[in-house]
């Protein structure tokens, strides 16, 4: 009888520990929409903006304010220290490079640009003619951040923890719905090559972003940044943790959607790497949160970096 007692037992914590797992995951495990964050938790108008329904949502719409001046300009020093250009000085290379796109939108059929994406457009747009239209030569200019990665951090600034020019990125710094940049090369369009959202609910391929032509929007590793960039930033937005999920939210909202860069920015059903990123805080946050400082056709990895609204969590 004793052990007839003990197999009982045993079978109920067995039975016990192949259920509650199921149960944790139905739930929302950690590759899941986690319990009280589900895919769609308000309306959304014709143009994508966010109806709040609850007096929570209200409040946390209402709460999105612009950041101080003071804290713009630190984070404007900072972000000098990693890549001395200025946001003027890039809004002229920007200009004639949105020059350069709309002739090839002349010169190219419309199953050409269907087929561009950000590798095969470096080999359609001379850098040199950038160069020569804007005065001044962005690439030994990006020399000079290789320099400062050498003797690390200046003027002043302190290098806290994970921002330090010098070391590795600690691409585990990110939070749902921060965001990512690369660099490898100078491209046409900047500094910054790419960008991506960051799910933190998606195991272990957490880069969220419109990799290119044929992939469309999609997951890729977690380590995806540290494996094919030279320097990444993890990059962080001035508001709430309500509205940073939110926008993590819309992002994955998109996956399996179209790769183009002949888009609008208020196109949400066709994207690109930092279109994506941008409209994902844009719409989300009612228009509020604009992280394209120039107002282009085209919002480009640079213009994430220089706008006032974001900030370096980790850079290497």
């Amino acid at each position: 009888m004793f052990w007839k007692k003990v197999g009982y037992i045993i079978l109920l914590i067995t039975v016990l520990a192949l259920l509650i797992p199921v149960a944790a995951f139905a739930n929302g495990g950690p590759d899941n929409l986690p319990p009280g964050d589900p895919s769609s938790v308000s309306p959304v108008d014709a143009d994508g903006l966010w109806e709040p329904q609850t007096p929570e949502e209200i409040e946390l719409l209402n709460s999105i304010q612009a950041p101080d001046q003071a804290v713009i300009d630190a984070a404007t020093k900072e972000k000098l220290q990693f890549l001395p250009i200025t946001a003027e000085q890039d809004d002229r290379w920007e200009k004639a490079f949105e020059q350069q796109m709309m002739l090839l939108q002349k010169q190219l059929s419309p199953e050409e640009l269907a087929t561009l994406d950000m590798d095969n457009l470096a080999q359609k747009i001379d850098v040199n003619v950038i160069q020569e239209e804007t005065g001044f030569n962005m690439p030994k200019m990006m020399a000079l951040t290789l320099e400062k990665d050498a003797v690390g951090m200046k003027d002043g600034v302190e290098a806290r923890s994970g921002v330090s020019p010098n070391s590795q990125v600690n691409i585990w710094s990110a939070r749902h719905g921060d965001f990512l940049l690369g660099h490898k090369g100078w491209a046409p369009w900047g500094y910054w090559r790419h960008a991506a959202m960051w799910d933190a609910y998606a195991g272990g391929n957490k880069t969220l972003h419109a990799r290119g032509y044929g992939w469309g929007v999609r997951h890729d590793s977690s380590y995806w940044f540290r494996t094919h960039y030279s320097r990444a930033a993890v990059m962080g937005v001035y508001t709430s943790s309500g509205v940073r999920s939110s926008a993590g939210w819309y992002a994955r909202w998109q996956l399996g959607e179209p790769y183009t860069l002949f888009t609008s920015k208020t196109n949400q059903s066709r994207w690109y790497c930092s279109k994506l990123v941008w409209a994902s805080y844009y719409w989300r946050s009612g228009r509020r949160i604009n992280l394209d400082p120039n107002g282009g056709f085209w919002v480009t990895p640079n213009n994430l970096w220089y706008s006032g609204w974001t900030y370096v969590r980790s850079i290497g």
